[in-house]
């Protein structure tokens, strides 16, 4: 008898594993060609290493380069217009924004669930500042960045400090659980 249940559950698992992988490969191969057929998106390309790992570009740090090259923005730009040309571009492309790098260990997270292998405390305060959306609720695992950080608080002592600080700015600037998403969604 435990022997068949142990089998159901194993099928069960591979079933579920082998949908979310496949679910996963196809958004992967979606976003790739929208990026590359979408003009200056190409610059998104690899956007994750570059949050994991970021360089300095001409004194600018590479995924902010990459983003402001992807929303097409020019000198003439003043910060807002740079910030909503960013965001709508963020917007367009959120979905596209996972990151399947062996750094990250939650394969297809969201770019900012990513940013923490590092403790980028860098590209939090930038992306607070352009102002995007903080609120994603990640297929992969049903959790915004807000839950993330409250989930690795639990787990991750040694980080807890980092973790702390940005959950409370991420809150203070307007990040949510999936929790209080879906609830307003059935309000409404």
């Amino acid at each position: 008898m435990i022997k068949a249940i142990t089998t159901i559950l194993f099928v069960l698992f591979s079933f579920t594993s082998s949908f979310s992988q496949t679910a996963l490969e196809k958004q992967q191969k979606e976003c790739s060609e929208r990026i590359k057929n979408g003009g200056n998106a190409r610059a998104l390309r690899g956007i994750c290493e570059h949050v994991i790992t970021p360089d300095l570009v001409d004194g600018e740090l590479s995924y902010v380069t990459r983003f402001k090259k992807a929303a097409g923005v020019t000198p003439e730009d003043s910060e807002e217009e740079m910030y909503r040309k960013i965001r709508e571009v963020w917007n367009e492309y959120e979905d596209c924004l996972i990151c399947d790098t062996i750094a990250f260990s939650l394969i297809g997270g969201n770019i900012l669930k990513a940013a923490t292998v590092r403790r980028n405390k860098d590209f939090y305060n930038t992306v607070i500042k352009w102002g995007v959306n903080l609120n994603r609720i990640d297929p992969v695992d049903g959790r915004t960045v807000l839950d993330y950080f409250r989930d690795e608080m639990a787990k991750n002592p040694p980080n807890i400090e980092f973790y702390r600080a940005y959950y409370n700015v991420l809150k203070e600037h307007g990040a949510k659980h999936a929790a209080e998403i879906l609830a307003e969604k059935q309000l409404k």
